[in-house]
């Protein structure tokens, strides 16, 4: 479940640079292109709830499995679409909102799929205090920095050789 899910939040991170990347190749208007970002954003806003409580209802492995089989299919067909060369502005608004909606519906799956954070906060702050759970996530936060700084620092030339070649 975390390789997957590792797996699919790096594919998200080049879906939300490509598509801008795809617009700012045709148009020079910044409104445009930042616009294409915010609309890929409108899903959570208008369905977040409610998709939350359909995937409650749902089995969540086999949700994020066809969830996964929708959005492989729609950037199938974002790439289909720029090899015809009709891909357009419009058109990567309308993919951006299809992706956005189906990247919302994963993200509820997973997140309500592991509710780890949820539970020990919860007893956190049944134990000691509301300022405690702040405290300890704050720590956490830290922790993935150190470790995080770790990965790069011990990975530096490898990293350096990626983005030279």
């Amino acid at each position: 479940m975390f390789i997957a899910s590792a797996t699919a939040t790096c594919a998200d991170g080049i879906g939300k640079v490509s598509l801008p990347l795809l617009a700012a190749s045709l148009t020079s208007s910044p409104v445009l292109v930042s616009g294409l970002t915010a609309f890929a954003f409108l899903p959570w806003l208008l369905f977040g709830l409610p998709g939350g409580a359909l995937v409650d209802r749902l089995d969540r492995r086999r949700a994020m499995s066809t969830v996964n089989i929708m959005r492989a299919a729609l950037l199938c067909t974002i790439v289909l679409v720029i090899v015809a060369g009709a891909g357009n502005l419009p058109v990567l608004y309308v993919a951006a909102f299809a992706l956005g909606r189906v990247l919302g519906a994963h993200r509820v799956a997973l997140w309500g799929g592991i509710p780890l954070g949820a539970l020990i906060g919860g007893a956190l702050a049944d134990r000691t205090s509301v300022s405690a759970v702040f405290l300890v996530s704050g720590l956490a936060q830290l922790v993935v920095v150190v470790l995080i700084r770790r990965l790069i620092n011990r990975h530096r030339q490898l990293i350096i050789d990626f983005f030279e070649s």
